[in-house]
C-alpha cells in the first residue's frame, strides 16, 4: 500500500448529507492530502444522539454518497472504513487514530477533521495529550454568526478551512423527514432514494 498523505472524516453520519460532501470537495481541492478516510462513529463519546437507524444504514448511505465527490485529475483515494462499528461501544478519536496509522500507510501527520464548534473543548478528549501530538487538526467553521478567532487549546498542530458554511445538520434533517418535509435539497439524490426507499427516519 503507497504512503499517502490521509485525513479523517468522523461523524454519525445519520444521515450523510450534502454539507460533508462539500466538506470533502474543499479538503480535495484545496489541500494536498491524497486519501480520505469516512469514519462513521458507533456511539459518539463527546453527545448524546439516539441511533435511529442501523450502522449498516449508515455505512450505505456513505458509500452511495462518495459518489458525488469529484476527484477528476486528482489521485485522491476515498474510503469508507467501519472500524469504530466493528469496535463496539464508545467511540474514541485515539482509538481510531492509532487503528489507521496501524491499518494504512500513512505520509506525515493524519489530518482529522472537526468543526470549531468543537475546538474549544479538545482539551476534555479521552488521552488528549497522546491525541495532540498525533494529528494536525483541519477545522471547519460550522456558525455563519460566529466571529473572531478559533479558540484551541496550546500546542495543537491545525490548518483553518476557509469554507462556506452551510446551514445543515443531520438532526434537523431526521426531524424534517419525520415531518414528511422535502429534503431533497440538502442530500444526495442517491441518499435520498435510499432514505425513502428503505422508510428511514420516517414516523
Amino acid at each position: 500500500m503507497q504512503a499517502k498523505k490521509t485525513a479523517i472524516i468522523g461523524g454519525t453520519f445519520n444521515p450523510v448529507h450534502l454539507g460533508h460532501i462539500y466538506l470533502a470537495q474543499l479538503i480535495i481541492d484545496n489541500t494536498d492530502y491524497a486519501r480520505l478516510l469516512f469514519i462513521p462513529v458507533n456511539k459518539p463519546s463527546h453527545k448524546i444522539e439516539e441511533m435511529a437507524i442501523s450502522a449498516e444504514h449508515r455505512m450505505n448511505m456513505l458509500q452511495i454518497a462518495i459518489q458525488n465527490i469529484s476527484t477528476i485529475n486528482t489521485d485522491i483515494e476515498i474510503v469508507v472504513d467501519d472500524c469504530e462499528i466493528n469496535r463496539g461501544g464508545l467511540s474514541y478519536s485515539l482509538d481510531t487514530v492509532d487503528y489507521v496509522y496501524n491499518t494504512y500507510e500513512i505520509e506525515g501527520k493524519l489530518g482529522f477533521v472537526i468543526g470549531d464548534d468543537l475546538a474549544a473543548g479538545l482539551s476534555t478528549w479521552y488521552k488528549w495529550d497522546v491525541l495532540k501530538e498525533r494529528v494536525s487538526f483541519l477545522i471547519a467553521r460550522r456558525d455563519s454568526y460566529q466571529s473572531g478567532d478559533i479558540k484551541l487549546p496550546d500546542g495543537v498542530s491545525h490548518r483553518i478551512l476557509k469554507n462556506t458554511v452551510k446551514e445543515i445538520s443531520s438532526s434537523t434533517l431526521r426531524m424534517k423527514i419525520m415531518r414528511s418535509e422535502d429534503v431533497s435539497d440538502f442530500l444526495p439524490v442517491s441518499v435520498y432514494e435510499y432514505i425513502k426507499e428503505n422508510r428511514l427516519y420516517y414516523p
